[in-house]
């Protein structure tokens, strides 16, 4: 009558082989009650503490490739220069949208296409995901002509 508590282990934790409740480790989470083993945190995920009941998703800007992540820093990886992810969670640098053609970043782990910068007046760019320090195939002739002194 009236237990201030139910039996067996509640999510984040795990029973062991002598019926004792366990925390789960980093990087592994239950989501529910009763479990007798812990799972991986899935990729795009992680758990930062011990006990989890649920795995945290790798922010905008980033992707995580890795199960079993047991922190944002180790299991989330930012998206190159020259592309964005404006999606939490995802588990593949595909995820990783491209900076349209016209626009380039030279920033990691962009958010947002707008974070994008348009090409300077003068000057285009045809290849899409560019970013300044990818030498430039299709950059204006007179450009071309200027860096190397020609005429």
């Amino acid at each position: 009558q009236g237990a201030s508590s139910c039996p067996g282990c509640p999510a984040g934790r795990y029973e062991n082989a002598t019926g004792d409740c366990n925390n789960c480790t980093r990087g592994e989470y239950t989501d529910a009650r009763d479990q007798k083993s812990c799972k991986k945190c899935e990729a795009g995920r992680y758990a930062d503490n011990q006990g989890a009941a649920e795995c945290s998703k790798c922010s905008r800007g980033t992707y995580g490739d890795t199960a079993g992540a047991r922190s944002s820093k180790d299991g989330c990886k930012k998206c190159p220069s020259g592309k964005y992810n404006d999606v939490e969670g995802v588990d593949d640098a595909d995820y990783c949208k491209k900076c349209d053609a016209g626009t380039w970043s030279d920033m990691q782990g962009a958010t947002k296409d707008s974070q994008c910068k348009n090409c300077e007046a003068g000057r285009y760019n045809k290849i899409e995901a560019h970013d300044p320090w990818t030498p430039a195939r299709n950059v204006h002739k007179e450009s071309l002509q200027h860096l190397w002194g020609l005429k």
